[in-house]
């Protein structure tokens, strides 16, 4: 029994030894450079980029790219032609690589476009090419991701679902400014986001009427969270008027550059002040008591948040001497604010 448990250990850690010596061994070079990009050195950044990417996939063993290049001033090969069929196999007899990883740069008009390709050091051939474009120079970077992703088989939607799942695994601290429409203000906005928990503090501290909200959010699927609010309103429309509410609902994340609120619930006391100061009750009842937003992040780092908040306290007229003027104090408020995030650690 012994023997055969001691066999099949030795069986598995062959399997494992030969699974991990199955990895082709690659080299990537430097990217032929056809004209000038607008980034200096264009042809060993991008190499440089491929070479990050090709190590986080861990499809392939990489072989360093500044060896490669030192192979290539030692043979004499000139990067415009060192790939034809017979330069490939000569780098890999060499440098016993098993493929080579390489393209080209170009731009014309505005947009800029890189080519790559993997080749096949033993026999020459191509075996797998990939494009990609863009106007935007600040881009650049981000599709020679996707390039060295579909080098891999990885398409542009596959490797949109692994950054969806990778962002979420990070804790993000997102701050922002903005304004309050109605009543005017200034607006400051602070979260912390992680996959399975949302944290917030916002308000409008400076304006003709001021606001503070707590509130988080669990998470209980990785797109629907629950939770609950709790804030302060000061109105100076009045002589002063205030109240305090809590507020419970769902947050709803489609995709992780969007997200929805939804919160209901409503004023548990307040206060105004006319000629006397008078404590009134609070008021139970949607639609008077909700708040709704609404997040769009344009990339990595920039969005925007729109929120709106409606808290409304009961009758006043029997409650409150000398305010005829309406039956009920309602405080609206509408603001925006940009928002830049940056994560601050991942698990």
């Amino acid at each position: 029994m012994k023997k055969i448990v001691l066999s099949m250990i030795f069986i598995t850690l062959c399997a494992l030894s030969f699974a991990q010596s199955e990895k082709l061994r690659v080299g990537v070079v430097q990217f032929e450079e056809k004209n000038n990009i607008g980034i200096q050195n264009a042809g060993t950044i991008i190499a440089e980029w491929v070479v990050t990417e090709v190590k986080k996939i861990d499809l392939f063993e990489v072989e360093e790219r500044l060896l490669l290049e030192k192979v290539l001033e030692e043979q004499e090969l000139s990067l415009s032609n060192v790939f034809d069929e017979t330069k490939a196999i000569k780098i890999g007899q060499l440098y016993s690589v098993d493929a080579i990883i390489t393209g080209a740069v170009s731009k014309f008009g505005s947009k800029i476009s890189v080519t790559g390709r993997i080749i096949n050091a033993t026999s020459g051939k191509i075996l797998k090419t990939a494009s990609v474009s863009t106007d935007d120079i600040d881009q650049v970077e981000h599709e020679v991701t996707l390039l060295t992703n579909e080098l891999c088989d990885i398409s542009r939607e596959e490797f949109q679902i692994k950054e969806d799942i990778r962002k979420r695994e990070l804790i993000q601290l997102v701050v922002g400014a903005g304004g309050s429409i109605s009543p005017l203000g200034l607006e400051a906005v602070m979260r912390v986001n992680y996959r399975w928990l949302d944290l917030w503090v916002l308000g409008i501290p400076v304006g003709y009427g001021q606001n503070i909200e707590f509130g988080g959010f669990f998470n209980i699927l990785t797109f629907v969270g629950v939770g609950a609010a709790f804030g302060m309103t000061f109105d100076n429309d009045y002589d002063y008027a205030g109240t305090n509410y809590i507020l419970f609902g769902i947050q709803f994340k489609p995709r992780v550059d969007m997200e929805m609120m939804l919160l209901i619930g409503g004023a548990l006391s307040g206060t105004i002040w006319t000629q006397y100061e008078v404590k009134v009750d609070g008021y139970w009842s949607f639609p008077s008591n909700f708040s709704i937003s609404g997040t769009y992040y344009f990339n990595e780092n920039f969005g925007v948040t729109v929120r709106y908040l409606n808290t409304q306290l009961g009758n006043l007229i029997a409650q409150v001497p000398y305010f005829t003027d309406t039956d009920e104090y309602i405080y609206r408020q509408l603001s925006i604010s940009v928002l830049y995030r940056f994560p601050i650690a991942e698990f």
